[in-house]
């Protein structure tokens, strides 16, 4: 029997949302790991469980990006310098695959013009 959240709320739209919110906020601002999270979630309800887990993979995915992002701007600034409008155009890259192309192509690299134009 779930005693934390009634079971016809968990049905509706609005409910799913709600626990989503709130595992967004254990995950990312908490110590609790993702797979004890899970671990609690899997005796609610099958539906919170699928939409938690299409959260937790969004923001394991939404840091790595982070992570590359920074990773390339300081690796370009080293090497190179950038100014503020290039910083700006590499915090709003979204696609993983490029940002690794840059970050594999930066050692090689003579000059960041080629960098930029791979993110481009």
């Amino acid at each position: 029997m779930n005693y934390l959240f009634p079971n016809p709320y968990l049905k509706e739209e609005e409910g799913l949302r709600f626990i989503e919110s709130v595992m967004r906020y254990l995950i990312s601002s908490t110590e609790i790991s993702v797979k004890d999270t899970l671990k609690s979630v899997e005796q609610i309800d099958s539906k919170v469980k699928e939409t938690l887990m299409t959260t937790a993979q969004k923001l394991v995915e939404q840091g790595s990006i982070l992570d590359k992002r920074e990773v390339l701007i300081k690796q370009l600034t080293r090497k190179f310098g950038l100014s503020d409008q290039e910083k700006i155009l590499i915090s709003s890259i979204t696609d993983k695959d490029k940002l690794d192309i840059a970050l594999d192509e930066i050692i090689f690299a003579e000059s960041k013009r080629r960098l930029i134009e791979l993110l481009q």
